[in-house]
């Protein structure tokens, strides 16, 4: 389990303060949760046990955490951002489980958004010889190209959080 503190100098050493400021200002207004009763496969937080003390996230939620951190700065709503982020660290994609690398290759987070509709997202494995205009086109669908794509590589956001959350669980045989 990790404080929240801890996770803000793990993604932005540099700029922690804020960020915690921010993470503490998302949790409080429900834009992050704590999961106490997660979905299988998916580690439970430990919320705050009284006002002002500090909650313990899991594994997942520190994922999560960054991931959300990561699209706010490159422009989304932060509630719409936390709910993307779940898609990769509360959801699995088989073979991949939630929180978790596909078992070989990348894993990449692909978000996009049609004019003024909402954002879509969706957790691929891609072929490392696809371009991010095979990308587009992937989840395209017969919809038409999206004018753009915003792709987070998970492994390297991972190993990013190594120095927290220790590297990834290996797979069951």
């Amino acid at each position: 389990m990790f404080r929240l503190a801890d996770v803000a100098r793990t993604i932005d050493p540099e700029n922690s303060a804020a960020l915690l400021n921010d993470l503490r200002n998302w949790f409080a207004r429900g834009v992050l949760h704590y999961t106490v009763d997660p979905a299988e496969g998916v580690e439970p937080d430990q919320p705050a046990s009284k006002p002002g003390s500090p909650g313990l996230l899991s594994r997942h939620r520190v994922i999560q955490v960054a991931i959300t951190v990561h699209l706010v700065r490159l422009g989304l709503p932060p509630k719409e951002a936390a709910h993307i982020a779940g898609s990769f660290s509360d959801v699995s994609t088989p073979p991949r489980l939630p929180g978790m690398l596909f078992p070989r290759g990348e894993t990449v987070l692909a978000v996009w958004r049609r004019g003024a509709g909402p954002f879509e997202r969706r957790v691929l494995n891609p072929d490392p010889r696809e371009t991010a205009r095979d990308l587009s086109f992937r989840v395209a669908g017969s919809a038409g190209l999206p004018p753009a794509l915003i792709t987070i590589n998970c492994g390297d956001l991972l190993r990013s959080l190594e120095p927290l959350i220790g590297p990834s669980p290996a797979y069951p045989v």
